[in-house]
């Protein structure tokens, strides 16, 4: 099912022995727009902790409870190798990280081919600035890019507002953008990941594949209607026909 990063930023973290947290971002590859962490807040011992939990860890969400309870206890995620730096994390800390919870670099496993799923993986993602410093990373948060200023191929008409995730593989899947601050015809919109072009997180910016009168002519986003197959579909036919 598809997921809102804005209603899942609500969800509160349950290790195995119970100890209880809280999410605070959502951190995703570039490269491909998956979300790979959930940055967490935990009490008591670990308060002043900064943690990740690898999306690997998390067991099956109590969707009901609002709860992501995670397959490591306490001592587990205490003894993980110390976040000091601030995001974005670097590669070097991932790999400390895996070293810890032996597990696989994601960077290092074969491509997933899921033609299956809706939408079909691997998915097309946008390609980052050319004018972008190397930071020794490839994580990007999702607090970072809230808000983003979103360019149609013929001007400014938003800000990005949410990012929608499958959840059986946490690929980002749709960007929820909100037009209210630009255009007179007020809405959030949900546009297709492949149709985002380009986005630089140093003038934090993205670029959409897409015209002003396009955009305003697609399906409304209602935070309190799930995806369902036929909005999908409904979705599908329309962003089909503006190739």
């Amino acid at each position: 099912m598809k997921r809102s990063l804005k209603n899942l930023s609500e969800f509160r973290i349950k290790s195995k022995d119970e100890e209880k947290g809280k999410v605070k971002d959502f951190l995703f590859d570039e490269k491909k727009w998956v979300i790979r962490y959930l940055h967490v807040e935990f009490g008591t011992i670990l308060a002043d902790k900064k943690i990740l939990i690898e999306n690997s860890f998390l067991d099956k969400p109590d969707w009901e409870q609002f709860i992501f309870p995670v397959k490591l206890t306490k001592s587990e995620i205490e003894n993980a190798p110390e976040l000091k730096d601030h995001l974005p994390i670097s590669a070097k800390y991932e790999e400390e990280y895996n070293k810890h919870y032996r597990i696989d670099n994601y960077w290092d496993l074969p491509p997933t081919v899921m033609s299956a799923m809706y939408p079909p993986r691997p998915m097309k993602v946008p390609t980052i600035d050319i004018n972008e410093k190397e930071l020794g990373t490839n994580l990007r948060s999702f607090n970072e890019v809230e808000n983003y200023i979103v360019h149609a191929t013929d001007g400014k008409f938003g800000s990005l507002y949410d990012l929608i995730v499958d959840d059986e593989d946490w690929q980002v899947v749709y960007v929820i953008i909100d037009t209210s601050k630009w255009m007179p015809w007020s809405k959030k919109v949900i546009i297709p990941i492949h149709k985002l072009e380009e986005i630089s997180y140093v003038n934090s910016e993205m670029k959409i594949n897409l015209s002003i009168e396009t955009i305003k002519n697609a399906p409304e986003y209602n935070e309190k209607s799930p995806f369902k197959s036929d909005f999908e579909k409904s979705l599908y036919e329309f962003y089909i026909n503006t190739l």
